[in-house]
């Protein structure tokens, strides 16, 4: 991914929306950025500005260790390989920093854009608090996002993103709607690190989430309630904040790793009176990578 798929691939668990994301998306989101690095590295006087390939494809993989959900208590592997496709448009982008992008402001220091992100399912019979329950399909989510440049600090920049999407829930048969979710992140970013072209990121994002959401994650009904498991009503409002960091690095000019790490806040969350909210911190670590098997010869500036 671009600088701002660094941010995407650095939040890898905690928030409702990426607790169970990480690796759908990294595949295809990760290491536009860090290919374009290397080229800025590998050749500093033939390309002093940063650019990238119009179109890339290639396959990617990635893995991550974390909670199951927002809160819970038990943590499982999940992975997944696939093809990616970057498009770097002027207006529409695909496979950097969301699924999808659609760029409707371009201030420099501003950006507005409508997204779409998705992120993993979870077997319910593999988890104790929710046996018996029904599953939580895979998740995807639509709407805008205001980025605001706060400028260079530390040798990197600094940017803020408040993103308002809404949510929906698949199991590949029908699709759900669950609400809002509303998640400001600050993002420090900074390249070179090493003097070989590794890219990092930190970021710090809270989660407020509609009733709709809340219910998928924490809703107890009464027909699935057991002496271990009371009902519960949930009710929206705060659901956490993640502190993350990640690493992209650029190992030839085609092969991109990534890794990242994740601490996730629950603590004050307005669900924790429901017997499926089990711990107050979450942790998650995940790691993969990209090879770029084609791609344009034609470059555009990097933006971000």
């Amino acid at each position: 991914m671009s600088n701002s798929s660094r941010r995407r691939m650095t939040r890898l668990a905690g928030r409702a929306r990426r607790c169970l994301s990480v690796t759908l998306a990294s595949a295809a989101l990760l290491m536009g950025s860090a290919s374009t690095e290397w080229h800025a590295h590998a050749e500093p006087a033939k390309a002093p500005a940063r650019t990238a390939p119009l179109w890339e494809v290639g396959i990617g993989g990635g893995g991550m260790y974390g909670a199951d959900y927002p809160a819970a208590d038990e943590r499982s592997v999940r992975g997944l390989g696939l093809p990616y496709i970057i498009y770097r448009g002027d207006i529409f982008r695909l496979g950097e920093d969301g699924l999808a992008r659609g760029l409707i402001v371009d201030e420099g220091a501003f950006e507005l854009d409508i997204g779409i992100d998705g992120s993993f399912d979870v077997d319910s019979d593999g988890n104790r608090a929710r046996r018996g329950m029904p599953d939580l399909g895979y998740l995807f989510e639509v709407g805008p996002r205001a980025r605001f440049d706060l400028g260079p600090f530390g040798g990197g920049r600094v940017t803020l993103g408040i993103p308002v999407r809404a949510v929906f829930s698949t199991d590949l048969s029908r699709i759900d709607y669950r609400g809002i979710v509303v998640d400001p992140e600050l993002t420090y970013e900074r390249r070179g690190f090493f003097g070989m072209g590794l890219g990092f990121s930190a970021s710090l994002a809270a989660a407020f989430a509609g009733e709709r959401l809340q219910d998928y994650f924490y809703e107890v009904d009464p027909a699935y309630r057991t002496a271990e498991r009371p009902a519960h009503d949930a009710s929206g409002g705060y659901l956490g904040t993640d502190l993350s960091v990640g690493f992209a690095w650029p190992a030839s000019e085609r092969l991109n790793v990534f890794a990242g790490g994740d601490l996730s806040f629950h603590g004050g969350a307005a669900n924790t009176g429901s017997p499926l909210f089990r711990e107050r911190l979450n942790w998650a670590v995940g790691l993969g990578l990209t090879w770029s098997l084609y791609r344009s010869e034609t470059r555009v500036p990097r933006k971000g």
